[in-house]
């Protein structure tokens, strides 16, 4: 089954110049299989992403905006120039892209994904306490103190 649907890939184009029709099941597999390729890189598991009932809102749209990019080129091969519109969908889904793998967006609908983690503090009571080791730069006895005068 398709991860978009023939609306979400309509929603990127101009019906009067344009319209989507029945998607390509090809086509839309070859792109869906990219994107979520690079999705499970960042640690999100894109195996139950299987249709368009499942798959978070931010992924279908991407794979519905290169889509609609590629589409269109597709269909306006003829012509010598590059189309700016298509050409813009596709760089701002890739911009989208590369957001989640980075993991600066977030994919909503998956919780718990967030590697962002909380601030780790040094030297910590732990490492203050082991003797001195040139590989770990904070083990050892504390140097100095807070508020302490000199």
């Amino acid at each position: 089954m398709a991860h978009v649907t023939e609306s979400d890939v309509q929603a990127w184009l101009e019906e009067s110049k344009l319209e989507v029709g029945t998607l390509e099941a090809e086509f839309e597999v070859q792109i869906a299989t990219e994107v979520l390729g690079r999705i499970v890189t960042a640690a999100y598991d894109v195996t139950g992403w299987t249709d368009s009932t499942n798959t978070p809102v931010l992924v279908k749209k991407i794979i519905a905006m290169l889509y609609a990019g590629w589409y269109y080129d597709k269909v306006y091969s003829e012509t010598s120039e590059t189309n700016q519109y298509a050409q813009r969908l596709k760089r701002a889904a890739e911009t989208l892209l590369l957001g989640i793998i980075a993991g600066t967006t977030d994919l909503g609908e998956v919780p718990g994904i967030s590697d962002l983690g909380s601030p780790v503090f040094f030297p910590t009571d732990v490492s203050s306490a082991r003797s001195q080791n040139e590989y770990e730069v904070g083990d050892g006895p504390a140097v100095f103190g807070m508020g302490a005068r000199f």
